[in-house]
């Protein structure tokens, strides 16, 4: 840092002592950034870094003088942004990607030990033999008794199913003979029908006639009174979504006015505007807000009666308020113009809040043009459904009773044709209900012996499948003797030689997966602000081995001894250069904190009893901040409390300024 490039302060008597006084501040500071620099002492704590900032600042506050007339400075308007915080290393350790130990399934000798460490090995490779032993006599003996339990109880389901499919046969036979004799009977009473209905026969197809043309009228009539309600109702429920979709725009209209004519621009507005267009337009603004409230208690009252004239009349009254809020918005669009157009000192501070006025009008008119609009349909609707209403329902009631007309004179036909024949169409309709009563308690043995039949299979097959497992164990335990590779990989460590006995569970050997390596460190909490999950990484080895690698894992919890935060990196490792258990490097590069902070430079803090504050910028007066200080990077340094974003602080000329001073900004 050298603040031997400040401009020149135009003060009489004065000029040749502040350069004095800048040089050997800039002395100084730069003197304390090297040191800062060599030592790698960028996260030292908050105290150390006012301590030493105050010791740099306390020799100049000693000798600058007090100055009366406008002071000139610079300042720089303050914007949050990430603290920066370069090159830092750690130390990780090389771990395997995966990593395997095989257990013996069984007791027995190592027969064959085909791996031995170093040596590569692929998965579903035989790598291990356990000799036979009485352990594995046992699982052969198991496994054999199993299969053979297994082949009876098989036996014993195909059994059952021939049982249940006999007994099933022969309950079908009966359900069959019982139908047959409800067919006979059926047939009895259609032959008897054909003949004693030869005279009736035209009647009773002209009553099913009747009734399918009454069924058919009916929902006819039915359907276009519901779905003419309905269209009505949707229409009005439309209509109503519309309204209060136009009353809400109408609202936020007037919120978008009221700032206009409130005390904050209103004496910057009447300066530049006529004093009785601006009246004129806030007389406007009450009116319409006064017709806003009650058409709005307007619309609670049609939401409730759910009429559709006096929907169309609320309506109406809308889109003229719609219009009167469109009128004042053009008037008040053009008040702004014309205040935007003057040239005047007073009209900047206000700017910003009038042409974001002025653009939230400017996406409002449309709105207003599109509701407009919707509304003129929702009366155009109304209008078609009510007329829809009227003329519909007539046309099908007359259907309706025609329909019911007909029927009664088929009916009445019928009944004096049937008369004289019911005596004996009972008697053949009781031996058809009979017959039916009989094709019932068939159909239900069929369905008892077929369930009961199920249960039997059901228990059967279960008894297979306990069984099916119980061998497959008994097969596990017995192929327990030939260990296969699980993964990809080296062989890490042998725990046993071959001629040695195991017994079950216990280690042979270790297989590694090292086409990939994990980085293991260890970072503190104030590290790991400058690390993200993804991040990229630089590796060295030593040998001059590099790669680099991307955080994969942060683990959540602090290890309790080191109270560091464990973070893991995989890089890959084709060439095999990195070893289990080696130690590299881990290089944070360009590392940043994720949240933003507030930082200024450096030389715009300025200590008084070793209290650090800043000087910011206030209608044309040096404003003092008392403020916290955090990090440092570069030339920055972090503010945590004092100011936020958006004040201007004074970066060139903070020396020489007091609270109240009036100052001249240079440049931002």
């Amino acid at each position: 840092m050298n603040e031997t490039n400040h401009p020149t302060y135009k003060k009489r008597g004065v000029v040749s002592k502040i350069i004095n006084i800048l040089f050997l501040t800039g002395i100084i500071i730069g003197g304390y950034y090297l040191y800062i620099y060599m030592a790698g002492s960028f996260n030292s704590n908050d105290n150390l870094q006012n301590t030493a900032i105050e010791e740099i600042v306390s020799n100049e506050s000693s000798e600058k003088e007090t100055i009366d007339d406008t002071i000139e400075v610079n300042v720089r308007e303050i914007t949050a942004e990430p603290l920066s915080r370069i090159n830092f290393k750690k130390v990780g350790t090389v771990e395997p990607y995966k990593n395997v130990t095989i257990m013996s399934e069984s007791a027995g000798i190592i027969k064959n030990l085909a791996k031995t460490e170093g040596d590569k090995v692929t998965k579903g490779t035989q790598i291990v033999e356990i000799s036979e032993s009485v352990s594995t006599e046992i699982a052969q003996i198991n496994y054999e008794n199993a299969l053979k339990t297994l082949n009876l109880a098989k036996e014993s389901l195909l059994s059952t199913k021939s049982s249940i499919n006999q007994d099933e046969r022969s309950a079908v036979i009966g359900a069959e003979t019982a139908l047959l004799n409800y067919e006979n009977a059926i047939k009895t009473y259609n032959n008897l029908v054909v003949t004693l209905e030869e005279q009736t026969r035209a009647a009773k197809i002209g009553v099913q006639a009747a009734e399918i043309g009454l069924e058919a009228a009916q929902k006819s009539y039915y359907n276009s009174i519901a779905t003419n309600d309905l269209t009505l109702k949707n229409t009005l429920d439309q209509s109503l979504g519309g309204i209060i979709s136009a009353l809400t725009l109408v609202d936020s209209s007037i919120e978008t006015l009221n700032p206009l004519y409130d005390e904050e621009l209103e004496e910057v507005v009447f300066r530049h505007v006529s004093q009785s267009k601006v009246n004129n337009a806030k007389d406007d603004l009450e009116n319409i807000n006064d017709k806003y409230y009650d058409l709005y208690n307007d619309y609670d009252d049609v939401r409730s009666s759910n009429d559709a004239l006096d929907i169309q009349d609320l309506i109406y009254n809308v889109t003229e308020l719609l219009e009167s809020i469109q009128e004042l918005l053009y008037d008040s669009k053009e008040i702004i113009n014309d205040v935007l157009n003057e040239d005047s000192q007073d009209v900047d501070p206000v700017s910003e809040s009038l042409n974001g006025i002025k653009s939230t009008i400017n996406a409002m008119l449309p709105s207003i043009d599109q509701s407009k609009g919707a509304l003129m349909q929702s009366i155009q609707a109304i209008d078609f459904a009510l007329t829809n209403n009227q003329i519909q329902p007539e046309g099908a009631e007359a259907s309706l009773r025609s329909a019911e007309t007909q029927l009664l004179s088929a009916k009445q036909s019928l009944e004096q044709l049937e008369a004289a024949n019911k005596s004996q169409l009972d008697n053949a309709l009781n031996g058809i209900d009979l017959a039916a009563k009989q094709v019932e308690t068939a159909n239900a043995q069929v369905a008892s012996i077929q369930a009961k039949g199920e249960l039997q299979e059901i228990g059967a097959q279960t008894q297979v499948a306990q069984l099916e497992g119980q061998v497959a164990i008994a097969e596990t335990n017995l192929s327990g003797t030939k260990i296969k590779a699980p993964i990809d990989g080296i062989i890490l460590q042998t725990f046993i030689d071959e001629g040695n006995y195991v017994n079950p569970s216990q280690r042979i050997v270790s297989i590694a997966d090292m086409s990939k390596v994990k980085i293991i460190a260890f970072l503190t909490a104030e590290e790991l602000t400058f690390v993200k999950l993804g991040q990229t990484v630089s590796i060295v080895a030593p040998g001059g081995i590099k790669q680099t690698g991307r955080i994969t894992k942060i683990l959540p919890a602090v290890d309790p001894l080191s109270k560091k935060i464990q973070i893991e990196i995989i890089i890959p490792n084709d060439d095999d250069l990195f070893k289990s258990g080696m130690f590299a490097d881990v290089l944070f590069v360009d590392a940043q904190k994720e949240s933003p902070s507030i930082n200024v430079p450096f030389k715009s803090i300025v200590f008084e009893q070793s209290t650090p504050y800043i000087y910011i910028v206030e209608n044309g007066k040096a404003v003092r901040k008392k403020v916290n200080l955090g990090q440092i990077s570069e030339n920055l340094i972090e503010i945590t409390n004092g100011i936020t974003r958006g004040d201007k602080v004074i970066t060139q000329g903070a020396k020489l300024v007091k609270d109240g001073s009036p100052v001249k900004i240079l440049s931002d």
